[in-house]
């Protein structure tokens, strides 16, 4: 069984830095309130429409889109670099993978999810 230790002593050091880093902030950060800082909108301007406007769910459709295809990227760079000295079969398991996201990508466009307006 493999030896954890190293990675428990990081997690607990990253947590101990944050926790710290917290606190030096909390308390020696300057804090100097004004009407203009505690405005509901720090950059001065005040607010036209409601906050209650629709959302355009293209910006996340778009984004979930670049987060599929980049880790079908992930997937596809160590099955190029190691695809001489793997099994038969894990060539079609990574062929089956391929055909669902092509098949995916070929119903996005079809929905026209990918046309901007």
């Amino acid at each position: 069984m493999p030896n954890y230790q190293f990675i428990l002593i990081f997690f607990i050091s990253a947590l101990l830095i944050s926790f710290c880093l917290i606190l030096v902030s909390k308390y020696f950060a300057p804090k100097r309130p004004n009407p203009e800082k505690n405005s509901a909108y720090e950059c001065g301007y005040n607010p036209i429409e409601s906050g209650s406007k629709p959302y355009s769910i293209q910006f996340s459709l778009v984004a979930i889109l670049f987060l599929i295809f980049g880790i079908e990227t992930i997937f596809l760079i160590p099955f190029a670099y190691a695809f001489k000295s793997l099994p038969i079969y894990s060539i079609y398991i990574m062929s089956g993978f391929l055909i669902i996201l092509t098949v995916g990508f070929i119903y996005e466009w079809l929905m026209e999810a990918l046309s901007w307006e």
